[in-house]
């Protein structure tokens, strides 16, 4: 899982923006082809989570978004509905082990 020393800022804010509305991370730039400015990221990972591939490293989507929106990223960040894919600002909240835990079914 990526840590809060995995996602760099600078190259998130550069790269991405957030559509708050809707949960989504935005490409700010194009990449190739298949990447354009405009596009939302992210593609499905074994857990469950959206991720997308900056340079070689997997960004958690969730990770990314409360990042840009809030501007600061907490070491866990929980799902308040559990819905891995709601990547609303409004449904990301920082959490502990001990907390994210009692969200395992």
């Amino acid at each position: 899982m990526a840590n809060a020393k995995d996602i760099n800022e600078g190259l998130a804010r550069e790269l991405f923006r957030v559509d708050a509305e809707n949960g989504l991370l935005i490409r700010r730039v194009t990449r190739a082809w298949n990447a354009q400015a405009g596009d939302a990221v992210g593609s499905l990972e074994k857990r469950g989570y959206l991720h997308v591939n900056v340079l070689g490293r997997f960004w958690l989507v969730h990770r990314v978004i409360f990042l840009l929106h809030y501007g600061w990223l907490p070491y866990r960040i929980d799902h308040e509905d559990t819905d891995k894919l709601n990547n609303r600002p409004s449904n990301l909240r920082p959490t502990t082990d001990h907390l994210n835990a009692g969200n395992v079914a």
